[in-house]
């Protein structure tokens, strides 16, 4: 029988080799993270977005966009600005980015940008737009007229309404110093509170008191009247029950006075002056002072008017 001759490997010892100490070869890939259906999902995407045509809108936003983006960004700063062939012109003559040109170009409102670039988007002709300025420039005008001619008649409502408001209370003020006088006269001509009205029958100065104190009671005995018009009625098992009974309303013919008529017709600050010079003819009391002089030269009195007394 013929021996077998063991065949070396290249690489390989007598001794046996040791896997643990096994070294990957570096060639070999390192797999990725990814799984595969996330790359298959993400393939699909991106041929979605490939295959998407975008619409008028979408295409004339991004023009829009980038032509802004252009706009707004100086020659100076612009990728394309070493070629431009009118700015290195300037600069071979003396020219140097953030300088002005001209004899003022070293004013402090001098442009130190050229003129920028007005996009026309519409269709209009090329004086449409002093057109719609002008327009709009009226319409603005116009509204502004129109705000403040409300504002004024805002304003003249206010100040009328603040007059009246001041009239009212300027008249009531009159008016109680008015009853307040009569009081006095009525006091000094009679020690009794007269209620009935008679015509002629007291002195001018006081005369409407009268009258109006007998028009109160008249009212104030017509309203005891109306709440006695409900009464308890025993019948209904001693519970309340309201029966209405007739008012016995009291009669009142008011008597006609033509003086007084004519009195309460005047101004009440004539009215006033008239009873103050009733009062200091006939008793030689100043209304205003309030003080009742001894005799008829009443010194140390400033007037007959208010505004006497102011100071």
């Amino acid at each position: 029988m013929s021996e077998i001759t063991p065949v070396n490997v290249p690489g390989s010892s007598g001794e046996e080799e040791d896997y643990m100490s096994m070294v990957i070869p570096e060639s070999i890939e390192e797999r990725t993270s990814i799984s595969s259906i996330r790359r298959r999902a993400q393939e699909i995407r991106d041929a979605e977005a490939r295959a998407h045509r975008k619409s008028k809108a979408e295409l004339a936003k991004a023009e829009r966009e980038a032509r802004k983006k252009v706009l707004e960004t100086s020659l100076f700063e612009s990728d394309n600005h070493q070629s431009n062939k009118g700015l290195n012109m300037m600069k071979r003559m003396g020219f140097t980015p953030g300088s002005a040109l001209g004899k003022d170009g070293d004013a402090e409102n001098a442009s130190k940008e050229p003129i920028p670039i007005v996009m026309k988007e519409d269709r209009g002709g090329i004086g449409i737009d002093s057109e719609r300025k002008r327009k709009l420039d009226e319409e603005t005008e116009e509204l502004t007229k129109r705000q403040r001619l409300d504002d004024e008649a805002e304003e003249a409502a206010i100040s009328a309404f603040k007059a009246r408001l001041t009239l009212e209370a300027e008249e009531r003020r009159l008016e109680a110093i008015l009853i307040a006088a009569q009081k006095i006269a009525e006091r000094f001509c009679s020690e009794e509170i007269t209620y009935e009205f008679i015509p002629d029958d007291k002195p001018l100065a006081w005369r409407s008191l009268v009258k109006m104190r007998a028009r109160e009671v008249y009212e104030r005995q017509n309203r005891c009247a109306r709440v006695n018009t409900f009464r308890y009625d025993p019948n209904k098992g001693g519970s309340f029950a309201i029966k209405p009974v007739l008012a016995h309303l009291l009669p009142y013919d008011e008597p006609e006075d033509d003086a007084l008529t004519e009195f309460e017709r005047r101004d009440v600050r004539e009215r006033i002056s008239y009873v103050n010079h009733y009062l200091r003819e006939n008793f030689y009391y100043c209304m205003w002072c309030k003080i009742k002089f001894p005799s008829e030269e009443m010194e140390c009195c400033p007037g007959s008017e208010e505004g006497d007394h102011d100071e």
